[in-house]
């Protein structure tokens, strides 16, 4: 990311790009590159500014009541983001298309950010707000951080922001966690503590969403067991129906994976008798992870209708 001694390239960058539409290797980071590349052929001049078209408060509500679990889920990691992330800075939750449903952090900064709308009920998809963390993050379906002249549009230098998407269980993208903060030096943890944040959401997410599962919880570490850096896995029976985004990654799956495969194409054994006497199970690539197995919980009877 560009400071002090990297802004120079970065403004070349910007005035080649406007002039040719390319910019040579290396000034640029790839995943900025090819957002820039997708707003120019949108049309969109670096010199212009977003796309201005206000929600109005109905249109909002209605999208916060369609996100209410996404909502109410990331409360606790907003608080904790804005809490360690910056006296300067403001957290972010969008939705999947990139609408703006809540924000907290620092008011004189949220007065001075207003001007480029970092607001409840703001678009930051691309199509509206050219490259920016949380519109690019949906896209490219990644992590990043888009840092002061890295935005597209000019007013938008002011910021620099931080994004990391928020999936479910299935793999699908349900928004973007983002902090932003005045365009200074980036802070190196940044990212992490983003994405920490983030799992915590999609470790409460996974828990409300698989109570009638069996869920396994894995990890390297005993002691991390029970916590947002868990790897998860829901069983309907032995049929592998969830895992977060952890699991996905430790085990190598796909989330073709969900729905297809059963604990025994996972882990040697029955689920049935995991974990062993040890604590831990033994995965088929012969990784051996400490684990936690929850029984389904049981729902009480429905009581008929008079």
């Amino acid at each position: 990311m560009a400071t002090q001694s990297g802004r120079h390239p970065l403004t070349q960058a910007r005035q080649l790009f406007n002039q040719q539409g390319m910019v040579p290797g290396g000034l640029v980071a790839e995943p900025i590159l090819r957002s820039w590349r997708r707003c120019a052929d949108l049309g969109f001049d670096m010199r212009g500014k977003r796309r201005a078209e206000p929600m109005t408060a109905a249109e909002l509500r209605e999208a916060r009541q369609r996100n209410e679990a996404l909502r109410r889920l990331s409360e606790p990691a907003m608080s904790l983001l804005r809490r360690e992330g910056g006296s300067d800075g403001l957290v972010i939750l969008s939705d999947a298309q990139g609408l703006v449903l809540d924000s907290d952090g620092d008011i004189d900064f949220a007065q001075r950010a207003s001007r480029v709308a970092l607001m409840p009920g703001a678009a930051w998809d691309e199509a509206a707000a050219g490259t920016n963390a949380i519109g690019t993050a949906l896209v490219e379906g990644r992590s990043l951080v888009v840092h002061g002249a890295e935005h597209y549009f000019e007013p938008n230098r002011i910021l620099t922001c931080a994004a990391v998407p928020i999936t479910d269980s299935e793999g699908r993208m349900l928004g973007v966690l983002d902090l932003s903060s005045p365009a200074r030096e980036v802070r190196p943890d940044v990212l992490a503590l983003v994405r920490a944040a983030v799992d915590l959401i999609e470790h409460r997410l996974f828990d409300s969403a698989h109570e009638p599962c069996a869920v396994l919880r894995l990890h390297a570490d005993r002691s991390a067991l029970g916590t947002p850096g868990e790897a998860l896995l829901a069983f309907e029976g032995d049929l592998l129906v969830g895992a977060n985004r952890r699991a996905m990654q430790v085990l190598g799956l796909a989330s073709t994976a969900l729905g297809v495969y059963r604990y025994a194409d996972l882990f040697e054994g029955v689920m049935e008798q995991a974990p062993d006497a040890a604590g831990r199970v033994h995965a088929r690539g012969g990784a051996v992870y400490h684990a936690r197995l929850r029984l389904p919980r049981s729902r009480p009877p429905v009581a008929p209708q008079p």
